[in-house]
């Protein structure tokens, strides 16, 4: 049987990986229109082409994040050892990156985010959950 604090943590997982599928759509729609912007502007296709271009790039990179993001999530959910591992790791990750904001401009979200990373990597650590993993 799944433990609780595992559903919640595929579930936090699934809704930030649709956060970055939508930043993601954003990012290329937005390119797309600015590039648009940028032909009515100038005559030259070479601006329309490198905004396009870069955004799109961009925007694809932030997919394979959220597409990142869902694996994971459907992994935990399915109690594989490796999702654990990643998600051990990526939040790991994220602490070690995080602290220079958390330093830096004592943000009270930033300061929330990080309890709830040690929460996650904590619990993940904690025998009775691991032995629950494949």
């Amino acid at each position: 049987m799944r433990p609780l604090g595992v559903s919640l943590i595929a579930g936090l997982t699934w809704f930030l990986g649709a956060l970055w599928a939508l930043a993601a759509l954003s990012v290329i729609g937005f390119s797309q229109l600015g590039a648009r912007l940028f032909s009515t502007m100038s005559e030259g296709r070479l601006l329309q082409r490198i905004t396009a271009g870069m955004g799109t790039t961009v925007g694809i990179l932030l997919l394979l994040v959220a597409v990142i993001y869902a694996v994971v999530g459907l992994g935990l959910w399915n109690l594989k050892s490796w999702a654990r591992m990643a998600t051990i790791f990526f939040v790991a990750l994220g602490l070690v990156l995080g602290l220079r904001n958390l330093i830096e401009y004592h943000h009270v979200l930033r300061l929330l985010w990080t309890v709830v990373d040690v929460a996650i990597v904590v619990y993940l650590l904690m025998p009775d959950v691991k032995k629950a993993f494949v």
